[in-house]
């Protein structure tokens, strides 16, 4: 055969480097006869897109670069449990961007969209076998084989993933770069080098320095104005995540988030009725737990804020009127109990704060520095940014505006949280004549809402005289914080007959603020959380940038009580 039938014939799936001289490779390369998925690893087949090659192939990479190589780390579990329920474990699952192997040889292999990282070490006691020669490390509860419906009973088992440990500690420019890839999202080094105005060299030490801590990875190619291809990195699928939890009285909501902000997972729970704090920390929990089993291939859970319906500071107990499934329990003690990994940092933060951190960073009010989140539902209270920093006051209780004295009367005394009564759920029902609808709080409110909105004029009375109380306190607050735009929130506050109603009333008392509902109802709060979580994470990784910006982005104050 001569050297151009060579160059032109049909490859194999996998070519290694030794199986044929390397200028035939270089020519079947440059002919688009060959594709080079890595040094030294090439594929016959050239209509695929590179990574779809490589993740069909993985296996017959390993098997002939790292032969009788273990897949141990996070990947391990994901590949033994489709290999004990009988699935195939090629192509590589999506989830998966870093194979770590053990092998005697010390290599990295960076292959498309997935780095394989092999070191030497003892095997562990369990194994799967694979095909080809290569081994998976057989994880507790891993090997159990599916059930008929895929659905497991009673709770699920904890993940296995790697425990957390220290964080790196990176150099400046390391900082700085892997700062640009969380925020502005993947980027070549010449990208970077341009953004940063850093030179070339010292993004490439500093991308290399990402890479080792397991934080950055190459994902692909681009071909640029030259047509030269540039490698395009990004932040490691595996390098983490973090929690926001809210934490409320009858139901918890979880948001599971990458380092970059990609949304991993959400769990929700409702009790049929509060009160049991037991029955709501066994849900969360329980909650978490299945969370964590279904991202062991994401790494290890880095950062927790849990959201709650309190003033949050570490030295006072919840006091009882935040509801009875929390009464009477100190934030740690609840956190004790929420099954949060030891070694994960968790910060605790007052619910309608987080809300108003959501709105601010990616809702109704993004961009804007003074504003005020009222939330009307069961409850009232406020959330308030000012300067873009979320205010939490000398003692953590600013914005409880379920506090002001009410009535204000001369021949009436104020009562405790008499505000709250006055323009909460209960409030809003007691409106409406005659006996009130059937269901709980919430179904009654719901109710009166519907009425209201078909034009029922009773409701719509009903609706429009509450809706006046509630401008009265958002005036209050508006004459005291003077915001750009005030938020309203909550199952009462976000209705729109609700809002116009407030708008109406708050133009003849103070009509230069602007009044929307918000844009993420009931998920502002668990979004606030989980924001919390990743700003304070980012702030530990990159601890230059919170520097930089003297700690004045919402959710990275002193406010936000540390629990561990």
């Amino acid at each position: 055969m001569t050297e151009e039938q060579m160059v032109q014939r049909d490859w194999a799936d996998v070519v290694l480097a030794g199986e044929a001289d390397p200028a035939v490779l270089t020519r079947a390369v440059r002919r688009g006869t060959l594709v080079r998925l890595a040094r030294g690893v090439y594929s016959g087949r050239t209509a695929q897109d590179p990574e779809d090659v490589a993740r069909a192939c993985w296996l017959r990479v390993v098997a002939a670069v790292l032969p009788g190589a273990t897949v141990v780390g996070p990947a391990a579990e994901l590949l033994a449990r489709r290999a004990a329920a009988g699935l195939p474990v090629e192509p590589l699952p999506a989830e998966i961007a870093v194979l770590d192997v053990l092998h005697d040889r010390r290599t990295t292999l960076r292959l498309p969209g997935v780095v394989v990282r092999s070191a030497p070490g003892p095997r562990p006691g369990r194994t799967l076998a694979l095909p080809r020669g290569i081994a998976v490390e057989r994880v507790a509860g891993a090997a159990e084989p599916a059930t008929g419906t895929g659905q497991r009973s009673g709770a699920p088992r904890t993940a296995p993933v790697q425990a957390a440990g220290p964080l790196p500690r990176l150099s400046a420019a390391a900082q700085a770069v892997g700062l640009e890839l969380v925020r502005g999202g993947p980027a070549t080094r010449p990208e970077l080098s341009a953004r940063l105005g850093l030179s070339k060299p010292t993004v490439s030490v500093a991308v290399a320095e990402l890479e080792r801590a397991g934080l950055a990875l190459q994902r692909t190619s681009r071909s640029g104005a030259t047509g030269r291809s540039a490698a395009v990195y990004a932040v490691a699928p595996n390098a983490g995540w973090t929690l926001g939890i809210d934490l409320g009285n009858a139901q918890v909501r979880l948001a599971a988030r990458g380092i970059a902000g990609d949304r991993l997972g959400e769990r929700r729970a409702t009790l049929r009725q509060a009160g049991s704090v037991d029955r709501l920390l066994e849900v969360t929990a329980h909650a978490l737990a299945e969370l964590r089993a279904g991202l062991v291939a994401a790494g290890p859970l880095l950062a927790v804020a849990v959201a709650l319906p309190k003033p949050v500071r570490a030295d006072h107990r919840l006091t009882g009127r935040e509801g009875p499934s929390l009464g009477g329990l100190a934030p740690e003690e609840l956190l004790a109990r929420l099954g949060v990994p030891a070694g994960v940092p968790v910060l605790a933060e007052n619910n309608v704060n987080c809300a108003v951190l959501a709105e601010t960073g990616h809702g109704v009010a993004a961009g804007r520095q003074d504003v005020v989140f009222v939330q009307v539902g069961e409850r009232i209270g406020a959330g308030v940014v000012v300067g873009g920093v979320l205010v939490h006051g000398a003692r953590g209780g600013a914005g409880e505006v379920a506090d002001l004295p009410f009535p204000w009367a001369d021949d009436r005394a104020p009562q405790e949280l008499g505000a709250e009564r006055h323009v909460g759920a209960a409030a809003l029902v007691a409106r409406l004549p005659g006996r009130p609808a059937a269901g709980d709080l919430r179904a009654q409110v719901d109710a009166l809402l519907a009425r209201a909105e078909a034009g029922d004029a009773v409701a719509v009375a009903a609706v429009r005289d509450h809706a006046r109380e509630v401008a009265r306190v958002v005036t209050a607050l508006v004459a005291v914080l003077d915001p750009e735009v005030v938020v309203l929130g909550g199952p009462v506050g976000e209705h729109p007959l609700v809002v116009r109603w407030v708008r109406a009333e708050l133009a003849g008392l103070s009509g230069h603020t602007e009044v929307v509902p918000s844009a993420l109802g009931g998920a502002a709060t668990v979004e606030g959380a989980a924001a919390l979580a990743a700003r304070h994470l980012v702030g530990e990784l990159f601890p230059a940038s919170r520097r930089a910006s003297g700690n004045r982005e919402p959710g990275l104050t002193d406010g936000s009580v540390p629990l561990r």
